[in-house]
């Protein structure tokens, strides 16, 4: 079942914004609204694309709190990249989208792969970005196309899922199954994790990715890591397998073959930052979205969350 797809035909698909990077074209951003009540406490969340199913229950949960009550979020998933500069831009969407919030930044949070992004967001918003997952990269395929690990990966044998645990300089013994999968789709690299599947494939194969792209490697890389997800699942040009996060196949771990890389060298430090108004206040909402967030870190629980949807605890 594509479930990832079934979640985007639920999503309301915002203008085209040009931009420009390493990858073949920019992806809209796409956003969708969850309400509680009559929601008219609002606020726009940026969501890195491996984390948008999981910021959706994450917005579910907090609108079962106190604080969330009677609140509408916008979830917007795209690269980290493409929404970082959608974010410095500091552009509005149009009325015609979502209702105007003068003086606001484009998104009042941002939940992004990595954490060079926020990071270089706290000088301009006065706040400190906070590791909220650590993301795993997994390699993957339709157990249709790709019955075995060993499909994926020469020599790791016949079972659905497998774990390495090497570093990113320790993965040279390792090699791709050209023959049964064939045409890997990647993200670019205005996307984190597609950052992270060239240096796992360069580590493993002695190649060059981004810069030079191999025969068995998809020749477009993609936007972001969503549409590197759907690519894998419709077969897009021959594809059979494809670089995600384990985030993003969690729901459907009994229909994928998959292999992931857990070596800290290998793993996101996905982190997060409250973006404020141009007088230096926050988005009630999105600070109060923010401070559960904190919160559950803080009391442990937040690791149950984490697990339940494929990423690392810390």
């Amino acid at each position: 079942m594509n479930i990832k797809s079934t979640l985007r035909s639920l999503c309301i698909t915002a203008v085209v914004f040009v931009f420009t990077s390493s990858v073949s074209w920019a992806a809209a951003t796409e956003c969708t609204e969850k309400k509680v009540g009559t929601g008219v406490k609002t606020a726009k969340i940026a969501v890195a694309s491996n984390f948008f199913t999981a910021a959706k229950d994450l917005v579910t949960a907090f609108q079962k709190t106190t604080a969330g009550a009677n609140t509408a979020i916008t979830i917007c998933e795209n690269s980290t990249t493409h929404l970082l500069a959608e974010i410095k831009n500091g552009t509005e969407l149009p009325p015609s989208v979502f209702p105007t919030d003068p003086g606001f930044p484009r998104y009042n949070l941002f939940l992004a792969a990595n954490a060079a992004a926020p990071n270089s967001l706290q000088s301009s918003t006065g706040t400190i970005s906070y590791t909220y997952a650590i993301g795993i990269p997994v390699f993957f395929g339709l157990r249709t196309k790709v019955p075995t690990v060993g499909d994926l990966i020469t020599g790791l044998g016949s079972g659905y899922s497998a774990t390495i645990t090497a570093s990113t300089s320790e993965l040279s013994p390792y090699a791709v199954n050209k023959v049964t999968a064939p045409y890997v789709a990647l993200a670019g690299t205005g996307a984190p994790y597609g950052v992270m599947s060239h240096t796992i494939l360069n580590a493993m194969e002695g190649t060059h990715i981004p810069s030079v792209l191999p025969s068995w490697v998809y020749s477009t890389l993609f936007a972001n890591i969503d549409l590197t997800y759907d690519a894998v699942i419709a077969g897009t040009g021959g594809i059979r397998s494809g670089f995600v996060s384990k985030g993003q196949i969690c729901g459907q771990l009994g229909s994928v073959t998959y292999v992931e890389f857990t070596d800290s060298t290998c793993e996101l430090d996905q982190k997060a930052i409250l973006l404020k108004k141009s007088n230096g206040s926050p988005n009630a909402t999105a600070a109060a979205l923010n401070n559960y967030i904190q919160g559950r870190i803080t009391n442990g629980t937040w690791d149950t969350f984490l697990s339940a949807h494929c990423y690392g605890t810390f």
